[in-house]
């Protein structure tokens, strides 16, 4: 019975890693799509107003994608040190943790979150850029003081969530490491009491 829960446990954690990377892909995809509409409505229609949009509308999608990347990682840490560690046949994320380092050396990826930051902090600076090129850079213009303000949190963010983001297996593995040495010690402290 035990096994069972732990199956359905399992599969149902993989289905959220599953969702939660297809929601990132989808929301990319969206903001480029809603990007190239502005932006051709800006070339078509001179309305370069509506460039102050990209800005706000690129940093809301990717702190979205920024949650999701962080829940994919805090789940693979999840199964790999509660579930894993502990049942025989699942495997996966343990396999991936120890070889990660080996593989990369001679399979190079690219990891999707730090793809998804580049492509919003270039679509926002973008944005801005060019709507202070059409502004001539008019210090009273609201929109392109949204745009930067936009640009520079997303920057500040994106920078912070990175570091971030690059320990944060480290950070889980120290935890679950934590707690098995608390549970060592508990058990060598049970040891040790006398009986009687």
């Amino acid at each position: 019975m035990r096994e069972k829960g732990i199956l359905v446990e399992y599969q149902s954690l993989r289905n959220e890693i599953i969702y939660s990377d297809r929601v990132c892909t989808i929301i990319l995809g969206l903001l480029i799509a809603f990007s190239g509409t502005i932006l051709g409505f800006v070339i078509e229609k001179s309305k370069t107003e509506l460039l102050a949009v990209l800005p706000p509308i690129w940093f809301i999608g990717w702190l979205y994608i920024s949650e999701k990347r962080f829940l994919v990682r805090r789940i693979s840490s999840y199964l790999r040190h509660a579930i894993e560690h502990e049942n025989l046949g699942l495997g996966w994320q343990r396999w991936l943790g120890r070889t990660r380092i080996i593989l990369d050396k001679y399979y190079p990826r690219f990891d999707p979150y730090i793809l998804e930051s580049i492509v919003s902090l270039v679509a926002s600076f973008g944005a801005t850029l060019i709507l202070g090129m059409y502004s001539k850079w008019n210090i009273k213009h609201l929109g392109l003081w949204t745009s930067i303000a936009a640009c520079l949190l997303l920057a500040f963010i994106m920078i912070r969530n990175n570091k971030l983001y690059r320990n944060h297996h480290n950070l889980f593995d120290e935890l679950f490491n934590i707690d098995e040495i608390k549970d060592n010690k508990a058990n060598s402290a049970d040891a040790e009491k006398p009986r009687g």
